[in-house]
């Protein structure tokens, strides 16, 4: 009986926070920021989840040159996606980090951006799941003249197509018991980890989603 009223607790308080996106989130850039000192993003409220239930996860992304840390190593930081159930059990995410290069000005760095996904609790992240390497120029470039990376995850029954720009997709396995249609939870912008160092200064990005997802 205990455990009964305990999942109904947990039912109507999850009902109770969870919103769709609203209207400004498919017409304008907002930004997600995560400060020096922290992993999250500033402007997500853990209790105010955000849902869609469409079968592609759509919209535009701004880069900026304060996602690039010279040195910081190859580990995964979050930079948009979902969860379909549990965000460590079964997700679709974009993940980013800075591929080092000899310089010490970090001038010839790279930003990798990879498909991040996890499968009934298994994470799978592959060199071959790598969806676009931008350098340090080109990001400063696409913010200057204001342009904006497309981005999808479509959902299939048994995959995940990831696309970025005008690369070619990737299609990584998904084996939840879902729907494609079924509610989905948004993701934002993280860095880092538990384990592994907070962001080092503050980082952003700006995201305007397809109206698809509506």
């Amino acid at each position: 009986m205990k455990t009964l009223l305990t999942l109904l607790f947990f039912s109507v308080f999850l009902f109770a926070c969870t919103k769709s996106l609203d209207n400004k989130a498919f017409t304008e850039f907002q930004l997600q920021q995560v400060n020096k000192g922290s992993h999250y993003c500033e402007n997500h409220n853990m209790l105010d989840l955000k849902v869609f239930s469409s079968s592609i996860f759509e919209g535009d992304v701004k880069l900026d040159t304060s996602l690039f840390v010279h040195g910081e190593g190859s580990f995964q930081n979050k930079l948009l996606g979902f969860y379909e159930d549990q965000i460590h059990k079964n997700s679709a995410r974009i993940s980013y980090h800075t591929q080092s290069g000899c310089d010490v000005d970090g001038a010839k760095d790279s930003l990798v951006l990879k498909a991040y996904v996890y499968n009934n609790g298994s994470r799978n992240i592959h060199q071959n799941y790598c969806l676009l390497k931008l350098s340090r120029k080109e990001v400063l470039q696409n913010l200057q003249h204001k342009k904006a990376l497309h981005f999808s995850i479509e959902i299939t029954k048994n995959n995940y197509l990831f696309q970025v720009g005008k690369q070619s997709k990737v299609k990584v396995k998904r084996v939840c018991q879902m729907t494609p249609q079924a509610t989905k939870y948004l993701c934002f912008h993280y860095y880092g980890g538990p384990d592994s160092i907070p962001a080092p200064h503050n980082m952003r990005l700006w995201i305007k989603y397809s109206p698809v997802m509506k």
